[in-house]
């Protein structure tokens, strides 16, 4: 493999001079880095990156911790968030951690051994997995997307207005006439979950409705555990005439359900599912979601970030950027019509 030297040695020059025309640490004549340039294209040379950045303290790296890269929330967040750290001069690291709290500490290290100018997060544990005392003295600034746990109330985060989804997408179904409306939801440490089901019981509260928390089912925000929670609910619940899903995943497994079932959505069930997707406009039917807006959630975060760098003003205060969500009504929800509802044997 080459080196800085054999750069050097072809381009007559000395490595401080391939160092600074490669890094733009000082002035070289265009002459000079053009045969630099030359040369490393010759020799098929590259930095090590990892190196440069432990010796000089710093790093172009801003590291991502996601659970899910299955989820079309997520893959549009990662998108996003790596167009926007681009424009800003970096790159993404991403770890996925598959709701698996181990690893995401693995990828904690790797990150700091990285020398990594930031992280994005969007945590999978609960708060008693992130013990206050570890992260008290961090130096790497933290911006939290999605989630947060109160271990990290101290640090910046984007987060959606989640019981606004929530109260948005149960206001739509009950001015619909629906009352036996069944939330597939995730677990209650994570921030979207609980929020969006507060949101739900909201809704029935400023009517006047009696809230039948049996109605409520964790999914866990995963496509397979959302198909057993749908499947139980409503065979325990037969009545249950519409059903607000809490992310995109689950949604698939709900759909899946409704098939084992032998039930049409919406003449059967009306659906709404939270975060948008790209084939909710052309399934059959197309589907009524609460929208989050992505774009803006990974803007807000990459920005974010740059007040926490060395060359920016210390912030001491966290910001906490919320962002609304949007109700896309299309053909997946009907008036209800008093049908009772019996799952086919």
């Amino acid at each position: 493999m080459p080196t800085i030297k054999d750069v050097a040695k072809l381009a007559n020059v000395s490595t401080a001079t391939v160092s600074a025309a490669l890094n733009g640490t000082a002035y070289v004549s265009p002459t000079l880095k053009e045969r630099v340039e030359r040369a490393v294209q010759k020799l098929g040379y590259s930095a090590d990156g990892v190196a440069r950045n432990l010796k000089k303290g710093i790093s172009n790296l801003v590291g991502l911790i996601i659970d899910d890269v299955t989820s079309p929330f997520y893959a549009e967040l990662v998108e996003k968030i790596e167009a926007a750290a681009y424009d800003e001069g970096y790159s993404i690291l991403l770890c996925h951690t598959g709701q698996n709290v181990s690893k995401e500490r693995s990828y904690l290290s790797l990150l700091k051994t990285h020398r990594v100018a930031a992280i994005i997060w969007a945590p999978t544990g609960k708060a008693e997995d992130y013990p206050a005392a570890e992260f008290e003295h961090l130096s790497i600034p933290l911006v939290f997307v999605d989630r947060v746990v109160s271990t990290f109330q101290s640090y910046d985060s984007v987060l959606l207005n989640n019981r606004m989804a929530g109260l948005q997408a149960t206001d739509y179904l009950l001015d619909l006439g629906h009352r036996r409306i069944g939330l597939i939801s995730g677990a209650e440490h994570l921030e979207p979950a609980r929020e969006r089901s507060a949101g739900y019981q909201e809704a029935f509260r400023k009517r006047g409705i009696h809230i039948d928390d049996k109605l409520i089912r964790n999914g866990n925000f995963r496509e397979a555990e959302a198909f057993d929670a749908c499947i139980k609910l409503l065979t325990d619940e037969p009545r249950v005439s519409a059903l607000i899903v809490a992310n995109n995943p689950m949604f698939i497994g709900v759909l899946r359900a409704l098939k084992y079932l032998g039930l049409a959505c919406p003449d059967d069930v009306s659906l709404v599912a939270v975060d948008g997707f790209p084939l909710a406009a052309v399934l059959n039917p197309p589907v009524t979601t609460v929208r989050q807006p992505v774009g803006e959630i990974a803007g807000l975060a990459v920005q974010l970030i740059k007040r926490r760098l060395p060359t920016h003003s210390p912030i001491e205060q966290a910001i906490h950027k919320i962002v609304e969500p949007t109700l896309i009504v299309r053909a997946s929800c009907k008036p209800y019509q008093g049908t009772q509802l019996a799952p086919a044997k």
